[in-house]
Parts: structure tokens; C-alpha cells; sequence
């Protein structure tokens, strides 16, 4: 029994695909864990900067209803419109969470 043209075809490409992911698995690094917590806030905090000359990054502290709240202001290009998240309430804090 011949193995049609396209069947052999799809199977050459799964065996090819299989050894590249041996082969990556293999060659992978380690995976280096922060060692304290201000290493994994540093680590955080240069991911979520803003690097662009039209972005902004601001963190801006507001009297809203005579309680002080605290509103981030983030984006990379200034003449985006404004999005205003508003999170569900006390006891959860979304901003650290947010970028």
C-alpha cells in the first residue's frame, strides 16, 4: 500500500518539527530566578517603562471625594486618547497590575 504524496508530505514536516523542538529543548539556558525582592521589582519596573520621546509616564496623586487616590497616567505616544480604567473596588489593587 503506497502512502499518498500529501500524507507523506504532512508527516516529513511533523518529524522536522519534532526534531527542531528536541533540539531547542536541549539548547535552552537555565532560568535565572531574581534572588530578592528588589531584584524582581527592578526587573518590573524596567519592562514596564515607557522608552519612547512621544510617551508619557506619570503617577500623580488626586483629591477625589476628600480621599487622596493615586492615578497613573502611561501610554507611548501622547496623542492616543485617554482610557480610564476604573477597578472594582476596595481590597483590590489593580495598578501594580495594569501595565
Amino acid at each position: 500500500m503506497e502512502i499518498a504524496p500529501a500524507l507523506r508530505h504532512a508527516a516529513a514536516l511533523l518529524a522536522l518539527c519534532l526534531a527542531a523542538c528536541a533540539a531547542t529543548t536541549r539548547a535552552a539556558e537555565p532560568v535565572v530566578a531574581p534572588s530578592s525582592r528588589a531584584e524582581a521589582t527592578k526587573i518590573i519596573a524596567d519592562m514596564r517603562r515607557i522608552v519612547t520621546d512621544e510617551g508619557v509616564e506619570r503617577l500623580e496623586k488626586v483629591r477625589i471625594g476628600g480621599i487622596d487616590q493615586w492615578v497613573s497616567i502611561r501610554g507611548n505616544d501622547r496623542r492616543n486618547p485617554v482610557l480610564l480604567m476604573l477597578h472594582g473596588g476596595p481590597g483590590w489593587v489593580a495598578m501594580p497590575s495594569s501595565w
